[in-house]
């Protein structure tokens, strides 16, 4: 009888620890990228390439919804990624930094209880200038996914 009631307090232990494991773990993730795992869905996009800002834009809000609006802060090069504004919109993230060039990296679009995240690396290349640079990338994204736009610079 004390083996089985031993044995018995054992598996409640480890029950309570693995599940104390899987809630620290959620609660860092948490903390580090500020939302709840449980809660996070991955959300598909496509990059669109091929697109320029213009000298005078001004990105006010990082949601573009129609051809006009984009129009306004981008021009296309040959070749530049179709957008279809009937089924689709863009999410224009827009860096500012003092070098010549950047390179980014770890795009996601997350999903948390109606706030999309754009999380993503920033890594500086080439020389600092005395100028600082506009650098940018636009995520294609379908009209089925809507929410208030946060960005997360990893």
């Amino acid at each position: 009888m004390y083996k089985f009631f031993a044995f018995l307090v054992l598996c409640t232990c480890l029950l309570f620890s693995t599940r104390n494991f899987a809630n620290t773990k959620n609660r860092l993730t948490e903390l580090q990228y500020g939302f709840s795992p449980a809660l996070v869905k991955p959300i598909p996009f496509q990059e669109a390439t091929g697109y320029y800002l213009k000298p005078s834009a001004a990105i006010v809000d990082p949601k573009i919804t129609s051809l006009a609006a984009f129009n306004k802060l981008f021009g296309a090069k040959e070749g530049a990624t179709p957008v279809d504004f009937s089924k689709q919109y863009i999410i224009a993230v827009k860096v500012t930094e003092p070098y010549n060039e950047v390179q980014f990296s770890g795009k996601k679009l997350l999903l948390d209880q109606q706030i999309l995240t754009v999380s993503f690396q920033v890594k500086p290349k080439g020389k600092i200038l005395e100028l600082e640079n506009n650098f940018f990338f636009l995520l294609v994204v379908d009209n089925q996914y809507q929410g208030k736009i946060q960005f997360k610079v990893k």
